[in-house]
């Protein structure tokens, strides 16, 4: 029981610091970064990452998935995180506290279209298959 209650206390402490921020790590608004970024696909994104954490696979709770939708603003630091798929049990819980840790450090080489730098907004999805962790 102790253990639900520091997972719990846990996943506020990340949903206050990350999931649900109206004001990015800058201090930016993130509904008005969003108006002015590009809608990137994951494939996309990713391919503009060229710093990312994956975390270890949990072998206790297999077969779990996780989306984020992250706004990277125009230097390629996710500013905010807009949303996020819910944690209806302990893998995709655990996924989803351990993603978020890594997501902090993750940068991208800054988007550009018509040789402006633009922030962009791309969902992730991680699937942890109780062997290793995946992004896609």
């Amino acid at each position: 029981m102790r253990a639900a209650g520091i997972a719990v206390a846990t996943f506020v402490v990340l949903l206050n610091t990350l999931a649900i921020a109206q004001t990015g790590r800058d201090g930016q608004d993130c509904a008005a970064l969003r108006k002015q970024a590009a809608e990137l696909c994951p494939k996309d994104a990713l391919a503009l990452a060229h710093h990312k954490g994956i975390p270890p696979a949990n072998k206790v709770y297999p077969e779990a998935k996780i989306s984020w939708t992250v706004l990277v603003n125009h230097d390629g630091f996710i500013e905010c995180v807009l949303d996020n798929s819910p944690a209806e049990s302990w893998g995709r819980l655990h996924l989803m506290i351990n993603t978020a840790k890594v997501l902090e450090d993750w940068r991208f080489k800054p988007y550009a279209f018509g040789g402006k730098k633009r922030p962009f907004i791309t969902k992730l999805t991680f699937f942890d298959d109780g062997k290793q962790v995946t992004v896609e």
